[in-house]
């Protein structure tokens, strides 16, 4: 946004405002499972659930300039603001309850892998001048990044039998990571 006055008054007044905003939210919810079942297999029995990679990519920018230049009083404030908000919630789940397997191996896998990468900038510019009054300038410029990121991921054996000749894996991971950068500046 910008706003130029120029006069030869008693009073010049230029205002100049901008704003921007980024709102995003993922929700991943991945279940696989055996329940209640009887399961005979020469090979491996494989029960895995992941979410392999919900990501966000959010940027906010904004910019305002305002220059005002009188004879007399000259007032010129400029507002900018910039806001990002992003929310990533994943759960994630692998299971073998009440069930009999007999296999040569059985592994129960979930996984989960969450990003969010968010940039807000914002940035403001006043110049007032005055040839005989009062010249003021007043910048205001403010940037916010808000980013969370809430992931589960379980596996699980319950209540079941399992019968091996090989191995027996029961594992669960969750991993998230935020790169966020937010910048106001004013001038």
């Amino acid at each position: 946004s910008t706003s130029v006055v120029t006069g030869n008054s008693s009073l010049a007044v230029a205002f100049a405002g901008a704003g921007s905003g980024s709102g995003n939210t993922v929700t991943v919810r991945v279940a696989a499972t055996i329940d209640q079942a009887t399961i005979t297999q020469s090979g491996d029995v494989v029960v895995t659930a992941t979410d392999a990679g919900s990501k966000i990519v959010a940027d906010a920018g904004s910019a305002a300039v305002a220059f005002a230049a009188n004879a007399g009083t000259a007032v010129a404030p400029a507002v900018g603001a910039a806001v990002a908000v992003s929310t990533i919630t994943s759960n994630v789940a692998a299971s073998i309850t009440k069930s009999t397997v007999t296999a040569r191996s059985v592994s129960v896998t979930a996984t989960t892998t969450a990003t969010i990468k968010s940039l807000a900038v914002s940035g403001s510019l006043s110049i007032a001048g005055s040839t005989v009054g009062t010249g003021v300038a007043v910048a205001v410029g403010g940037a916010v990044a808000v980013n969370t990121i809430s992931t589960g991921a379980t596996a699980t054996v319950s209540d079941s039998t399992l019968t091996t000749t090989g191995t027996v894996s029961v594992a669960a991971s969750s991993t998230g990571v935020i790169d966020a950068l937010a910048v106001g500046d004013t001038a």
